[in-house]
Formats: C-alpha cells, structure tokens, sequence
C-alpha cells in the first residue's frame, strides 16, 4: 500500500524507480494471497486426512463439517420427487442406464474379476 500510495503521488508514472518498485510490490502481495488460498486448501485436505487415516468416521464427518459448515439446505425434493426410496430408485435407473457396454467379453472378465 505504502508504494501505491508513492506511485500515486509521484503522478502515476508509467516507468522508472517508483514505477517498478510498485509493480514489484503488486506481484509479491498476490502472491502471498495465491500461497494463503493454497494453504487454505492444503490445510482441510490435512485435517480430512488425518480424521480418515484414524478410522473414525465420527471425527472425518466433524471435520468436514467444521470446514465446509453444516448443510442448512439440504435438499428434499429431486425431480419433484420427495419420497427417499423414489429418489434412490431414480438414481439407480440414471446410472444404469448411464453405462453402455461396448465389449461383452470385456465386461464378462471385468464382471467375473469383481465377483
């Protein structure tokens, strides 16, 4: 700010000492913003982490919840449909018919594989 502030009272120029000792200034203060929004980020995939490698459900569900908030608007309706085993059943349908196998013999090994 102190060398905007500078850069402005010197007339704005738009090269020389004051000029550049601004725009060398802009560039390390977004960085420093792009390296905390990654640390932001790099900090909830910890925590996430660590809660999951615990094996305790209970504190992977806090922390994510402490993160991203609790969902006060969770959603009831899909479709127009409110009844859960309806919705669930939609869904089903959707990514069943989602998939088209293209290759018998593959899906045959992959099947057999899965069992």
């Amino acid at each position: 700010m102190k060398a905007n502030n500078i850069w402005r009272a010197a007339g704005k120029p738009k090269q020389g000492e004051i000029f550049e000792k601004r725009q060398y200034t802009r560039l390390q203060y977004r960085r420093k913003i792009r390296e905390g929004q990654k640390l932001q980020t790099h900090s909830y995939t910890n925590e996430l982490h660590d809660a999951l490698s615990k094996e305790k459900s209970d504190d992977f569900w806090k922390c994510l919840n402490s993160k991203f908030g609790s969902n006060k608007n969770k959603c009831r309706q899909v479709d127009g449909c409110v009844d859960a085993a309806t919705i669930t059943d939609n869904f089903v349908k959707h990514f069943s018919s989602a998939f088209m196998c293209n290759n018998i013999n593959r899906m045959k090994t992959l099947e057999d594989e899965y069992k």
